[in-house]
């Protein structure tokens, strides 16, 4: 858009053809400088004769452009499924969640060749575990089709806040819609507190009225954290 005397007429771009109105052809014998404006986060200054992402206006003196301030770097991870050799990834996870002694090596690879067990692993560049998320599913008579839980979550303490958490939990979600599961639940202790609760809950699951029971016999005894 050019401004001249308080008119304002408008340019068109069509892929790469460009109107430009006649009278901005012949621009005044003064000073000109581009206002840059910000679209999108980035700051555009070009003229639309060579960038049609902004606008450009007839000022006066040169506008001083502030300093672009370092963007934070951007944690890298990806998520994919765990494998046999992830066992002391997996191991260290573990005991950060208070299971100093889970995950050894036999049962590493039972869990994951399991049919009804998935085990999905944020890596770093290095491809190191930096979370883990494991998701289990069976069919349930009373839903008449399968029920999915999330039975393990953590996230190692130098990568929490990044993201992590929420990429392993949507993973987990694409996956129970891939597998047409009639429900979805998270186990989690409630000793973690409202922090976890709240984060839990933004990720769209929402705390139900149910009570677990477990036998004591039978239950395996947890470090706490």
């Amino acid at each position: 858009m050019f401004r001249r005397h308080g008119h304002t007429e408008r340019y068109l771009a069509y892929s790469r053809d460009l109107y430009v109105p006649r009278w901005a052809l012949s621009v005044p014998a003064r000073p000109v400088a581009l206002q840059p404006h910000r679209v999108l986060g980035v700051w555009s200054g070009f003229c639309p004769s060579t960038d049609i992402r902004s606008h450009c206006q007839l000022v006066g003196p040169t506008p001083q452009r502030p300093p672009l301030r370092d963007a934070p770097p951007v944690a890298a991870f990806r998520v994919r499924p765990a494998r046999r050799g992830d066992g002391d990834g997996l191991s260290a996870l573990l005991r950060e969640l208070g299971y100093p002694n889970a995950a050894d090596t036999q049962t590493v690879h039972w869990v994951v060749s399991h049919p009804e067990i998935e085990v999905f692993v944020a890596v770093d560049g290095g491809d190191k575990p930096v979370g883990m998320l494991s998701f289990s599913h069976h069919p349930q008579l009373r839903l008449k089709g399968r029920i999915g839980t999330i039975d393990e979550l953590v996230v190692s303490v130098a990568w929490r806040g990044k993201g992590v958490g929420r990429a392993l939990l949507q993973k987990a979600v694409d996956r129970a819609r891939t597998l047409t599961v009639k429900r979805l639940e998270l186990h989690a202790p409630e000793e973690l507190g409202e922090p976890a609760r709240g984060f839990f809950e933004k990720c769209g699951f929402r705390p139900t009225g149910t009570t677990v029971f477990r036998y004591s016999e039978l239950e395996v005894p947890r470090t706490p954290r």
